[in-house]
């Protein structure tokens, strides 16, 4: 995502934020249309919050010279073809190309942008991939190509733990920036939903401890207002990148939480949530998030984030292909899918018509996974007018307009508070052409704004016109409360051509302006303090303010309106009603008097009963007086870290019990917790209902014999008794239902009763806690590929351990082998659900997943051509191999009403009582269908 000045994926990168970038958040949104990529079918839009991370983008990088980005690379299992075949999200490494070329376009973003890159993966763990380096035109090359090689190099990382790679990111970017102050950005390319390896109960507890608020499940976040947050805080523009290949399996719903992660805000199944202080305050800057349904597209998600953030603004293409360039427009950038794009420019320019095969010194063409990004310098007069595009492949195409437009702020920007003074700067132009303002709309004003540094809105100081030479400047009065240094915002907004009104991108900067205090006041030093780090619940974080006389040497006062209290502001640890402050400011009448020449220091001292890690601010009023009585107000900003160490102590005792113990006991404990902790959540207001459905690729689950599945009632549910969370259930007709207690994992499982095989839209990877079955396999002697057997056929599903959210498909032995291949096959959809008055969809949503669902046909086809291999290998009888048992006492069949209420004893009339067998012998063949085997009827209506 990023370009030279409109390249390929460069910019995405240039996102930073930097130490200035305060009042990104809160600062008026540009008026930037969604970007979108017509090519694919993917969500490639930007929101408004999205829209606003390019802003605070685009106003760091015009002012701080040093933009730093890093890389989080995804390298879960998920991506490589080693590990799931066909399902691979991107078997070829596109990704590899992609973000190389991406280091590449960064060389040239120039206007003397320096930009270092470091670079890591994640999966089960986080693994740094190349340090912190500084990409020049010089080195562009070879850095793309180690950035690349490194991707290709990089092996599975199995599971997929966004905590890890989010600290680890976290890490990186906190030394660099403690070593340049630059601009901060993270992309974070990732394919796939957190997965820790374990139970949705694990995931859930990640999730809201990233996002700081409890948006999945119950589980209450570990600490603070979450990472992401933190991320914010600091002044680290997050990009996310999802590139969703298959979002209908298992699992991709977990997806939706990356929005309100890198936003602050989204949906999550249907409902708004939020993560962390959201809206993000003045004092923090945005995240954007986008989406890649396929890695070709991914590469055109990057080129557009480029070419916004480098200061490009879409406009459509006329029906033909056409558009107009007019004067005021630097450059453009097309990105097609076509190769076989013609760029035609206006009649009698002197430049010929461009394609891939016809370059041109006025074009730079980048071609990277599918994606062409074209960009033309206009800045010459005779390349005005109106240009045509052919694109006869019919490829997809985007249009940006440049204006080549920058504000620098004024060096010389001075201030002394309480007396009128003024902040100006220059409005110039990169494109070589001298600036003429009549080719843009008038008026031309420059919009200047405050941003506080306690978070609040940002403060509007004025607008004023730009003169003709490119100069402004606004006058302004500050007050002593600027705190020594305000951080200022300059805007145009808009910005359009005279000629067409072509719309282009809003131009900003930013500054930071030292404020002075007049010399017959008194001053405190430093405006912002940044107090010592706050270790435990037993320290304090200190600090000392000096108070100095008036420096015409007279006396003064320096008063404390509210004590020598500090207020806290923000703490991610939302520990704000916890603090105490103590001081050793001598106050009378809440006032130190200074003779003259005098200063004395005040420490100020923050504690906590409670330990976090987390990033505190406060402020503190105070008033400066002369000794003619004449006051300023003034407000001190007070900032600190506070840390959870760990207990030494505590851990090593744990160390040294554990090895006296021995590896032996080690196990045994954690099976044992597994054990203990582990089983199927079953609880009260549970529902259960069960339809006669057929099962086939094209339409999935489908409701049978005049059932209609989205017409499903609380009629058509029974409450079950209330339980508590269980070890082990036996469904009527699913089978028996099983927690599996391992060393290191739990899994869930349903066992077929014999004679009839079932099925779930979990993957098969599912019922060893997440892990990868072929991997569990290799652990344990071949257990894994055993069992993945045994699911493949249909004697085993996995299950998720709230009951709640189970639904199956349980078909009979001799319906599934019948038919032809890819014909129907009949069965019984078995749903439960937690029963949620409240909501009036509440079942046609639940019928919605399951309708939806495209994972469980394959499963059933499978199953299907096993079986029929099996009776053609053995006849009548079945070879030797290995099946689990349910004993299910027999008991009245189901009646009409799908949900039957039934006790966890019951058994399904229509299953064969079951035959105990010795291991490694196969189920017994299925009885003849009969009376007796007839499915339970359907669900009456």
């Amino acid at each position: 995502m990023r370009r030279m000045l409109g390249i390929a994926l460069s910019a995405l990168l240039a996102i930073g934020g930097a130490a200035t970038l305060g009042g990104a958040a809160a600062a008026p949104a540009a008026s930037l249309p969604a970007v979108s990529a017509a090519a694919a079918a993917g969500d490639t839009a930007l929101d408004s919050t999205g829209q606003a991370a390019i802003d605070d983008v685009r106003r760091c990088i015009a002012s701080n010279k040093q933009l730093n980005v890093f890389y989080l690379i995804d390298a879960s299992g998920s991506l490589f073809e080693s590990s799931e075949g066909d399902n691979a999200t991107d078997p070829d490494f596109v990704r590899a190309d992609i973000l190389g070329n991406s280091l590449r376009q960064l060389a040239g973003l120039g206007n003397g942008v320096q930009v270092n890159y470091s670079a890591g993966f994640f999966g089960s763990t986080y693994k740094p991939a190349a340090g912190w380096s500084t990409v020049t035109t010089e080195t562009a090359d070879a850095a793309a190509g180690s950035l690349a090689q490194s991707i290709r190099d990089q092996p599975s990382l199995n599971n997929t733990d966004w905590s890890a790679g989010i600290a680890g990111a976290q890490a990186a970017l906190a030394s660099q920036h403690a070593a340049n102050n630059g601009c901060q950005m993270m992309v974070w390319l990732t394919d796939g939903a957190l997965d820790l390896g374990g139970s949705d109960a694990d995931n859930a507890a990640a999730i809201n401890t990233l996002c700081g608020n409890a948006i999945d499940g119950s589980s209450q976040p570990a600490e603070g207002l979450g990472a992401f947050n933190t991320l914010r805080q600091n002044g680290v523009v997050v990009v996310g990148v999802l590139l969703s290949v298959h979002p209908e399996q298992s699992g991709a719903a977990d997806r939706q939480y990356m929005r309100p992660l890198v936003e602050s805000s989204g949906q999550v199944n249907g409902t708004a949530v939020t993560c962390g202080q959201s809206p993000p305050p003045s004092s923090s800057v945005n995240g954007a998030l986008v989406e890649a349904n396929d890695p070709s597209q991914l590469a055109v998600v990057f080129a557009q984030l480029s070419v916004l953030i480098n200061g490009g603004y879409p406009h459509p293409f006329d029906a033909d292909g056409g558009f107009q360039v007019d004067p005021g427009v630097a450059s453009f950038t097309v990105i097609t899918s076509d190769s076989a794009w013609v760029l035609t420019p206006p009649e009698g320019s002197a430049l010929a018509a461009i394609s891939g095969s016809a370059a041109s010194a006025d074009a730079a063409v980048t071609t990277t996974g599918g994606a062409i990004q074209i960009d033309v310098d206009v800045s010459r007069s005779d390349l005005e007018g109106r240009w045509m595009l052919a694109t006869p492949g019919g490829g997809d195409r985007q249009l940006y307009y440049y204006s080549g437009l920058t504000i620098t702020p004024a060096p010389a920007n001075q201030l002394v508070a309480g007396l009128a003074g003024t902040v100006g700067g220059q409005l110039a132009s990169t494109s070589g052409r001298a600036l003429d303002l009549g080719d843009y709309a008038q008026p031309l004003e420059v919009a200047v704004s405050k941003v506080p540094a306690d978070g609040s809105a940002v403060q509007s100081i004025g607008t004023v016109a730009v003169a003709a030479d490119g100069s402004f400047s606004l006058p302004y009065t500050p007050g002593a409360d600027d705190g020594g240094a305000v951080n200022l915002e300059y805007t145009i907004d808009p910005l359009t051509t005279a000629a067409n009104g072509i719309g282009l991108a809003p131009v900003s900067a930013q500054q930071q302006v030292v404020v002075t205090i007049p010399a017959n006041y008194p001053s405190v030093t430093p405006s912002a303090l940044a107090l010592g780090t706050l270790e435990g619940a037993k320290g304090s974080a200190t600090g000392t303010l000096t108070l100095t006389a008036p420096a015409d040497g007279s006396a003064g006062r320096v008063c404390f309106p509210k004590g020598a209290t500090p207020t806290v502001v923000t703490d991610p640890a939302n520990r704000t009603d916890s603090w105490q402050w103590s001081s050793s400011a001598a106050l009378t009448d809440g006032c130190v008097a200074l003779a003259p020449g005098q200063s004395v220091g005040v420490e100020l001292a923050a504690s906590n009963a409670v330990a976090a890690n987390s990033s505190v601010t406060a402020t503190l009023p105070v008033t400066l007086t002369s000794a003619a009585g004449e006051s300023l107000p003034q407000t001190v900003t007070v900032s600190f870290e506070t840390t959870r160490p760990v207990n030494a102590a505590a851990f090593n005792l744990l160390v040294l019990v554990l090895v006296l113990l021995g590896l032996a006991i080690a196990v045994l404990l954690l099976w044992l917790m597994n054990l203990l902790t582990s089983g199927i959540a079953h609880g009260r207001q549970l529902l259960r209902a069960s339809f006669p459905v057929t099962v086939d690729g094209e339409h999935g689950v489908v409701g049978a014999r005049g059932v209609d599945l989205m017409a499903a009632s609380l009629d058509d549910f029974r409450y079950q008794a209330p339980l508590e969370t269980v070890k082990t259930h036996v469904d009527p007709e699913l089978g028996g239902l099983r927690t599996h207690a391992g060393l290191f994992q739990v899994r869930y499982e349903i066992t077929a009763p014999a004679g009839w095989r079932v099925f779930t839209a979990l993957g098969a990877g599912r019922v060893a806690g997440g892990g990868a079955l072929a991997g569990a396999g290799r652990a344990s002697g071949g257990l894994g590929a055993r069992r993945r057997r045994l699911v493949e056929a249909g004697h085993v599903a996995p299950m998720p351990e709230q009951l709640n959210r189970l639904w199956a498909v349980v078909v009979r032995e001799n319906d599934l082998a019948a038919g032809e291949p890819g014909s129907a096959i009949p069965g019984r959809l078995v749903v439960y659900k937690r029963n949620e008055p409240n909501r009036a969809d509440q079942f046609v949503d639940r019928m919605l997943d399951i309708t939806r669902d495209q994972a469980i046909w394959p499963r059933l086809a499978r199953a299907r051509a096993l079986l029929i291999e099996e009776r053609a290998a053995t006849g009548a009888e079945r070879a030797s191999g290995d099946r689990p048992t349910v004993t299910t006492p027999s008991g009245p069949a189901p009646s009409q009403r799908g949900g039957d209420r039934v006790a966890p004893s019951s058994a399904p009339s229509s299953a064969p009582p079951p035959v105990t067998r010795s291991p490694g012998s196969l189920p017994p063949p299925p009885p003849p269908r009969g009376a007796g085997d007839a499915p339970p009827p359907a669900p009456r209506r």
